[in-house]
Parts: C-alpha cells; sequence; structure tokens
C-alpha cells in the first residue's frame, strides 16, 4: 500500500499525525499536500472544540487560547481548497471553525454570518443562537450604559424609543 493510500485509511480512522506523516512523505503525489492540510486542520479542530466543550469562553485566556486554535484549523482548512469535493465536509469545518474564532474574538456579526453556512452541522444551531445572544446583550448593555451616563433632560434611545431622564439619582433614573 503506498503513503498515500495509508494516509486516507489513517485519516478515515481519525488518526490525523499518522495520516499528516505519511501524506508528507508522498508530497506531490495527486492531492496529497491538500490532505496533509486537512489532516492538520482536524487536529487543530478537535483540540480547539475538546477545549470548548470543556470550558467554554469562559476566560480571556482560554478565549485566546481555542480562538487560536480555530484560527489555526480555519486557515488549514482553507488552505486544502475548502471547495475541493474530495474533502467531505470540509466547507463546514471551515465555516465553523472561522464563526468559533470570530465568537471568541467577540465579532457576533462574522460569527453569525459563519454559522449560517453551517446549518445542521455539528452544534451550530446552537452557536448561531449564542452569537445573536452575545450580540444582543452587548447592544442591550451600550443602551443601558447610555441611560445611566445620561444628565437629566436628555434625550435617548431604548428599545424602538427615544425617552427623556427626567430626574435620575445614584440607582435609578426615570424616563418618560
Amino acid at each position: 500500500m503506498s503513503n498515500y493510500n495509508k494516509g486516507i485509511a489513517a485519516f478515515e480512522n481519525k488518526e490525523y499525525s499518522e495520516a499528516i506523516d505519511y501524506f508528507s512523505d508522498a508530497i506531490g503525489y495527486k492531492d496529497s499536500d491538500d490532505w496533509r492540510n486537512y489532516s492538520r486542520g482536524m487536529i487543530f479542530f478537535a483540540d480547539a472544540y475538546e477545549d470548548y466543550e470543556e470550558y467554554g469562553f469562559s476566560t480571556d485566556s482560554i478565549n485566546e487560547n481555542i480562538g487560536e486554535d480555530f484560527s489555526n484549523a480555519a486557515s488549514s482548512f482553507l488552505r486544502c481548497g475548502v471547495l475541493y469535493p474530495d474533502f467531505k465536509d470540509s466547507e463546514d469545518y471551515f465555516y465553523f471553525s472561522l464563526g468559533m474564532y470570530a465568537l471568541s474574538e467577540k465579532d457576533y456579526e462574522e460569527a453569525i454570518d459563519c454559522f449560517e453556512k453551517t446549518q445542521g452541522f455539528l452544534n451550530s444551531e446552537e452557536m448561531l443562537n449564542e452569537a445573536i445572544k452575545q450580540k444582543e446583550g452587548k447592544s442591550v448593555d451600550s443602551q443601558i450604559n447610555k441611560i445611566r451616563n445620561a444628565d437629566e433632560g436628555d434625550i435617548v434611545e431604548f428599545g424602538k424609543y427615544k425617552w427623556v431622564v427626567i430626574k435620575k439619582n445614584s440607582q435609578q433614573v426615570l424616563l418618560q
């Protein structure tokens, strides 16, 4: 069996490190470079996804590590030719990885866009809802901070309406 075929078998058995070794020995043969990148992407993806499942985006340092792994995974999937038909699910892995990276960076618009492209893949629906929730939460927090910082007589927006700050003290703001 050729190194290329051994690489394919290793990949199918989710032995991605071995697959990389076999494809490295078969450089220049068919699409071995693409398969090597796809295998590398799967390693980054598996590490990042496992960490996310265990820790979530709970702290900035975890965010950074998980985000970096998802970014590396997306880069690897992109290098292997995301739309190449022989690479089953590579486009979904690419957009899901990119969406997770965007979520870790608090780029909710990008995350939403990516997760919308991966409907039905892994837990993309849950992640899409999380990105939407985070985006809306950020918007509400921004509105609340504007109200807290407003002075009496100022006009502030909250929801779909504009309000006038009638009274304000250190704990409450009365709007009309």
